[in-house]
């Protein structure tokens, strides 16, 4: 009976646990089916999304081009690398140091600051050293290749380009201010990664390409930046000027053609130098204008019939208004009687003074709102500062006497420049512009940018009056002289403006030049201002020069020919100086009573414009063109076709050709042709004619479109 009982216990336990593992089983085969059949897709889909990322493909930026196409600011390939730390042996981490030419403690102290699955060692190496870190096959390094921004030039135009971040988006400049054009559309590419989080390629693909950023072409020349840059270099080395700035525009178009500043911020390496080399002072700065203002003040007073091309005004060199006396800039001499052509001659500030308190306080600030000086200068770059105007309702006559010749109110160069060239263009307030065009990925233009004339501000025959003065300031006996160019007839205006320190106004002064010319079609302006000099300060002595030397270069440049014959006396013969280094070259052209102005880069000149022998009016501009011997640009024949004498000589010259020009004008055919092979050291020859047709007529108007104590005067 017990040996039958214990076979039953037995039975009754293999019979439970035969049935338990049965229910078990098929707990478990219809928990498998469940996943299987119901929870699968989503359990598949999760577990591709867990290895599955999508990852933002960086659009390649768009260029900034000068007016010649020349690169401003274009893009390089570099490479950055990155580790998973807790996979890499000691002997990885020596190998990678050798490839990336740095020691394997510096790789450790990278690989720290990252995490143990990522680190980044190395960000914008050269693709040569990414080429090396690949080749080591080490599978938990990635080289990751990216676009990075560089500016060829350097700190030329600096502040106008700006510079973009780590992130590639702009951060000043224009490429703040167009960096929706710029940057372009980002692509996408969706990827799996296996266990080690390393990209699977045949499960990788892009589901959308990025779209290149548009490029800019700008209105702005380099060749005439770099010759306004190293005038304006020379200008504030030589009167301890703490900074400055020149522009140089076309009147009639609003176009700016170059832009200079000292200081000057380098794109390529933002955080170095003082912040105010970021300032784009040109634009963002403001500063009283001193005499340069007199011209605005005559427009209104003549346009409102306050008064006539002949009144006159006797300027004894003071004036007492509100008890306070005002001396004229030439205190304690006097000028006497004068006439308005006169008064622009001498830069009587009496005479000025006059003009305001008749014009009186509601007249002149109607003149200020139409010359558009209550708000900032409608132009294409970004922070244009608005102008620091006193109150209408505060003014009192003294306030207004100072006003009439550019104290008390400031503003931007950028706006000075601007009012000033609705003299120059016959009446008309033109939108100042820096960017000519937008082209697409493809090179089509997206869209270009022409003329935009705000309003008339006076009429043609106002404008020839205050151009008359203007022409007798850069006259023998006027404060500008030393602003000539011989060959052409010029127009300017001086200025000395105080500035105040600490709130009151002192002996600091910001010295500065404006003019226009050749007349009677003036096809350049140019600001210039230096700031605080040191020893002489008037306009006439420090700035006028870099106008008159700069204008030169600039009507050369252009291949606009002297309306007048060149002085017989003080002409000097350039000197023959290629092959020799920049500073012996220099040394021969200063030698010879002329300029010298190194263009490019390399050891020796490979060619001087204008040529050697060629016969220079004394401190006439001679530009050397530096480069290597055998080292020169590749490519063919540049094509000249169209362009002035200068600026085929210059683009020959990069490229080691030299020029044999027939005529003058613009070049209307060449030999060899454009594309022929060219050969170091061969030459072009080059016909020159000048153009038959009238200069064009002014722009048409679009209606509708606005954008206590003794004083000294701010005269010459």
């Amino acid at each position: 009976m017990d040996n039958l009982g214990g076979r039953r216990r037995v039975r009754r336990r293999i019979v439970f646990l035969v049935s338990a593992f049965a229910l078990a089983l098929a707990l478990l085969v219809g928990r498998l089916g469940e996943l299987a059949l119901w929870a699968g897709p989503g359990l598949r889909a999760y577990a591709v999304s867990e290895r599955t990322r999508t990852v933002a493909l960086p659009a390649l930026r768009g260029e900034i081009l000068d007016a010649e196409g020349h690169v401003l600011a274009g893009n390089i390939v570099v490479d950055d690398v990155s580790v998973a730390p807790r996979y890499l042996t000691a002997t990885d981490v020596r190998a990678l140091a050798r490839a990336l030419g740095v020691t394997p403690a510096a790789v450790r102290a990278r690989m720290r600051l990252g995490s143990p699955l990522y680190a980044m060692v190395a960000q914008g190496v050269s693709s040569a050293v990414g080429d090396r870190v690949s080749a080591l096959n080490l599978p938990d390094v990635v080289v990751t290749p990216r676009g990075t921004r560089t500016y060829p030039n350097g700190d030329l135009l600096g502040p106008v380009l700006g510079f973009v971040g780590v992130d590639g988006q702009g951060l000043a400049g224009l490429e703040y201010e167009d960096n929706r054009l710029l940057a372009g559309v980002p692509g996408e590419v969706t990827e799996q990664v296996d266990a080690g989080g390393n990209p699977i390629p045949s499960l990788t693909h892009v589901d959308r390409p990025p779209r290149p950023g548009d490029t800019l072409r700008l209105t702005i020349d380099r060749t005439l930046t770099l010759f306004a840059q190293q005038v304006l270099d020379a200008g504030v080395r030589k009167a301890h000027a703490t900074d400055g700035r020149i522009l140089v525009m076309d009147p009639a178009t609003g176009a700016i053609l170059a832009m200079a500043q000292y200081p000057s911020g380098n794109p390529n390496d933002p955080g170095v130098g003082p912040t105010r080399a970021w300032d784009d002072s040109i634009v963002q700065n403001v500063y009283p204008p001193g005499s340069t203002f007199k011209p605005v003040t005559a427009a209104g007073a003549l346009r409102d019939g306050v008064i006539t091309p002949q009144t006159t005004w006797y300027d004894p060199g003071y004036k007492v208004i509100d008890g306070v006396l005002l001396h004229g800039w030439e205190y304690p001499r006097a000028f006497g009687r004068v006439t308005l052509t006169r008064a622009f001659e001498v830069s009587s500030d009496i005479a000025f003074i006059d003009i305001g308190l008749a014009m009186g306080t509601r007249r002149f600030y109607q003149n200020l709102r139409l010359f558009g000086l209550m708000q900032p200068p409608p132009v294409d770059l970004p922070g244009a500062a608005a102008p620091l105007v006193l109150p209408e309702r505060l003014v009192r006559p003294i306030d207004l006497a100072d006003e009439a010749f550019g104290q008390t109110n400031a503003m931007s160069a950028l706006q000075l420049a601007m009012v000033d060239s609705a003299v120059a263009n016959g009446g008309l307030l033109v939108r100042p512009h820096v960017v000519a065009a937008v082209y697409g990925p493809d090179g089509r233009p997206v869209r270009t940018y022409g003329t935009d004339v705000i309003r008339r501000v006076m009429p043609p025959w106002v404008a020839a009056v205050i151009t008359r003065g203007m022409e007798a300031v850069i006259s023998p006996q006027g404060t500008g002289a030393a602003a000539a160019v011989p060959g052409y007839v010029l127009a300017g205006k001086t200025g000395t403006a105080q500035l105040a320190v600490g709130g009151r106004v002192g002996n600091t002064y910001m010295s500065s030049f404006i003019g226009f010319g050749p007349l009677p079609n003036p096809r350049v302006l140019i600001l210039v201002q230096l700031n605080r000099p040191k020893g002489a300060f008037y306009g006439g002595q420090i700035a006028a020069p870099l106008f008159g030397q700069l204008m030169g270069e600039t009507l050369r440049y252009l291949g606009i020919p002297p309306t007048q014959p060149l002085p017989r006396r003080g002409v000097r013969t350039v000197p023959r100086v290629v092959g020799l280094t920049p500073a012996a070259a220099a040394r021969a052209v200063t030698g010879a009573g002329l300029v010298p102005l190194p263009l490019g880069a390399g050891p020796d000149v490979v060619a001087t414009e204008p040529g050697a022998g060629t016969q220079v009016v004394r401190g006439g501009t001679v530009t050397l063109l530096l480069g290597r011997p055998g080292g020169r640009a590749p490519g063919g024949v540049p094509d000249v076709v169209g362009l002035p004498l200068r600026k085929a000589a210059i683009l020959l010259a990069q490229r080691g050709l030299r020029l044999l020009p027939a005529g003058s004008g613009l070049a209307v055919s060449q030999t060899p042709a454009a594309g022929s092979p060219a050969v170091p050291g061969a030459a072009v020859r080059v016909v020159f004619r000048l153009p038959s047709a009238p200069p064009p007529p002014p722009p048409r108007v679009v209606p509708g479109r606005a954008a206590g104590g003794a004083r000294r005067g701010g005269g010459a």
